[in-house]
């Protein structure tokens, strides 16, 4: 069944606020994601809406209560149809003012084309591990696909253990 209620707070950052009404006595925590509209979720402080809440079983934020969902007076809820993927996503920018803009794909530049990398693999060749003080030394034979032809090169890695990558022949 539905209330009707007061927007008391609404924090556009952190997007939550309380609703107030005579039959959730200290206000009713309410999050984004149960504003029933559409576009962006986003109540106004000093906003008349109806809401459906429950009693927590113990107080969330200085509340008894929490908004299952909420939508402003004299409009119906927004009921978003279901996506036409197992996940799906919105982007937007807020504004200090309480604005806010949804960001799609034409706003984003361009991907840079991927390039495709198959698995490498190698063998060690030798490992050389003497006192603790003495070098570490490892071979590492790989074939590695280079270029865009997919010639397969052997190469030749040394690495001296604390030095980093000494050197790298193909």
């Amino acid at each position: 069944m539905a209330t009707t209620g007061v927007v008391r707070s609404w924090n556009i950052e952190e997007m939550q606020g309380i609703i107030d009404s005579d039959e959730t006595p200290g206000g009713c925590w309410t999050l984004f994601h149960s504003v029933a509209v559409e576009g962006f979720p986003t109540l106004r402080e000093g906003q008349q809406v109806e809401f459906e809440w429950d009693t927590l079983d113990s107080p969330m934020n200085g509340c008894n209560f929490s908004t299952i969902r909420a939508w402003p007076a004299g409009s119906e809820p927004y009921d978003a149809p279901p996506p036409d993927r197992p996940y799906s996503s919105r982007l937007w920018i807020t504004f200090p003012d309480g604005t806010a803009r949804e960001i799609t794909g034409a706003d984003l530049p361009p991907a840079p084309p991927r390039i495709h990398a198959d698995r490498t693999t190698g063998i060690v060749r030798t490992w050389s591990d003497q006192e603790a003080k003495k070098r570490v030394i490892r071979t590492i034979y790989l074939n590695a696909r280079k270029g865009h032809r997919g010639e397969s090169t052997p190469c030749r890695f040394s690495r001296s253990c604390g030095l980093g990558l000494d050197a790298i022949s193909c």
